[in-house]
């Protein structure tokens, strides 16, 4: 058996940052960015504070996000901001509704 992942890049915020790997989750139906409130992220980060479009939810605070089976957990706040597949304004969603994570386990 083999293990599939479908990835590639995602361009949140205004202006635009690319996020280049994103892991397309196709058993989710959350999206999940690591943002530079993580302490324990990697890189490639989403930068929420300089996004002039960026806003948390002021309805959804308490703390989301997702714990797997081998214990892996991401948890972080449920935003806002534009969010497109390609580098072009045609591509976006404005108000695209996903969580930032802010924290991080087992990865």
């Amino acid at each position: 058996m083999y293990n599939l992942r479908y990835s590639g890049p995602i361009y949140l915020g205004t202006p635009l940052q690319k996020i280049p790997n994103i892991v397309w989750d196709t058993g989710s139906r959350d999206f999940l960015v690591e943002s530079t409130n993580c302490p324990e992220c990697q890189d490639l980060v989403f930068k929420n504070e300089d996004s002039t479009s960026f806003r948390y939810d002021s309805v959804n605070v308490a703390l989301a996000g997702v714990e797997y089976a081998d214990k892996t957990a991401l948890k972080g706040k449920w935003s806002y901001d534009s969010a497109c597949l390609a580098n072009d304004a045609a591509s976006c969603a404005s108000d695209f509704h996903f969580i930032t994570i802010t924290e991080q386990a087992g990865l």
